[in-house]
């Protein structure tokens, strides 16, 4: 009998994070602290076997998958369809920026709309 997991793991911290802004399609790389969670994330795989890494091609993910896949060496798969969704003109601001700049998106997206997207971005129906 063989037991078949799936491991899945978000990308290590970028100073967008720090400074809770959307990211979305965003390529935005990791900071020293991300790349250190990656490390320690490897560290804690080493001697897991697993058989493909698949990621989002984007820098943050694909510098996080490779940073662990030094350790547990299994094929490396950048997937674009793997990316977040992309929030378009809201990319790179903060929520705060989002309430005065955009207040009726803000609301949508609290309201939790599938079909809302932003100027030049994907709904959530979409993303999927």
């Amino acid at each position: 009998m063989s037991i078949v997991g799936v491991y899945l793991t978000r990308h290590g911290e970028t100073s967008w994070n720090l400074e809770q802004r959307l990211q979305g399609v965003s390529d935005i790389p990791l900071t020293p602290r991300g790349e250190r969670q990656a490390e320690l994330l490897a560290r804690r795989l080493d001697g897991t076997s697993i058989a493909a890494v698949f990621s989002s091609d984007l820098q943050r993910a694909t510098r996080t998958a490779e940073i662990i896949n030094e350790t547990i060496n299994a094929p490396f798969f950048p997937v674009p369809e793997l990316r977040e969704r992309n929030w378009g003109c809201l990319e790179g601001l903060t929520w705060s920026d989002i309430e005065s700049r955009y207040p009726d998106y803000a609301g949508k997206i609290r309201s939790g709309d599938m079909d809302f997207a932003p100027d030049g971005g994907e709904s959530k129906n979409q993303a999927v």
